[in-house]
């Protein structure tokens, strides 16, 4: 018995795969299957790729491709990883653009007073969602309404809060944010401004009074002057 087949005829393309697409390399391909887990990608003929759904997006949480990609569309992704022996390429479309959650820990930080929405109230405290739909955690410790599953007093999702990030961790990819905090900083800010409108206000008062007494004053010496005038006459 003899076996034979035609691709031995033509050269394996995944000899010379990492030359072609090194790690890095930004490719467009076509959408061949979606899975549970990913999406194949088909790089070139006989060559696919698999998008894992982890590497969809830095923000939304997928529960399928579906939701994100459809059979047969196009798409942009970056070469992550390339096995020739096992004849695998990992692809990504997040690391087409930065982590969110890095250019927040680098341009806000530490400290600052933020926006977020509350996403779920749990025992332990509020899940939240600030800006590009980064997520952070407020312990219960940390909440202004601290004792708010004593009290009655609830948080509701989808209600605006005002946060102060005291965490960030950008290995475990963490943000811890304080209610509690916020509100401290924001009652003393809006004490400065008053305080500061308040000497704005006395200022302005103290320098109209000193504009009427000169001009009184002056009021005053034209009125000595002419009548010293009307004398002399």
């Amino acid at each position: 018995r003899i076996s034979l087949g035609l691709k031995q005829l033509e050269p394996d393309p995944w000899k010379a795969i990492e030359e072609k697409y090194p790690v890095g390399t930004k490719i467009t391909g076509k959408i061949r299957t979606l899975t549970n887990f990913g999406a194949f990608v088909e790089i070139e003929n006989g060559i696919d790729g698999l998008i894992h759904i982890s590497d969809f997006s830095w923000t939304d949480r997928l529960k399928h491709p579906k939701h994100f990609l459809e059979k047969g569309q196009k798409v942009e992704c970056l070469v992550l990883e390339i096995d020739p022996e096992r004849r695998r390429i990992s692809l990504g479309i997040k690391q087409l653009a930065k982590d969110p959650f890095d250019i927040l820990a680098k341009n806000v930080g530490i400290g600052a007073l933020v926006k977020g929405i509350i996403v779920e109230v749990i025992d332990k405290g509020l899940v939240v969602e600030l800006n590009n739909k980064i997520r952070g955690f407020v312990p219960l410790t940390q909440l202004h309404k601290e004792d708010f599953n004593k009290t009655g007093e609830k948080y509701n999702a989808g209600e605006p809060i005002n946060l102060k990030i005291v965490e960030i961790n950008t290995k475990t990819r963490r943000i811890i944010l304080s209610e509690k905090n916020a509100k401290k900083e924001l009652e003393s800010l809006e004490y400065k401004d008053y305080l500061t409108k308040e000497e704005a206000d006395i200022s302005n008062t103290e320098e109209t009074e000193d504009q009427t007494d000169a001009k009184t004053k002056e009021e005053t010496q034209d009125k000595t002057n002419i009548t010293e005038d009307e004398t002399q006459n």
